[in-house]
């Protein structure tokens, strides 16, 4: 299942938060966090502009998070374009 990708992304950016003590990438991990449970959850649809954004916000925190907290970053990232791939094009 496609939203396989997005609970991934969502273990490894739990993981980010546990090792990051910056507010600012905690709070950026954190609310892509709660955007991936709504789409694996059935709650929101997603189309390619809506993941760009939270990709985007992702590559953001990973430049400004030490480097055990990018790697979760990273990773999730990967997870997350996975999924893109599966969507359909607009």
């Amino acid at each position: 299942m496609a939203t396989d990708h997005l609970r991934r992304a969502r273990e490894q950016l739990e993981d980010a938060i546990d090792t990051t003590d910056n507010h600012l990438v905690r709070e950026d991990v954190e609310e892509t966090m709660v955007a991936f449970d709504a789409v694996v959850d059935g709650e929101r649809a997603v189309d390619h502009t809506v993941i760009d954004s939270h990709l985007n916000a992702l590559r953001q925190a990973a430049q400004r998070a030490d480097a055990d907290a990018e790697g979760h970053i990273d990773h999730a990232l990967e997870h997350a374009e996975e999924y893109r791939k599966t969507l359909e094009q607009a």
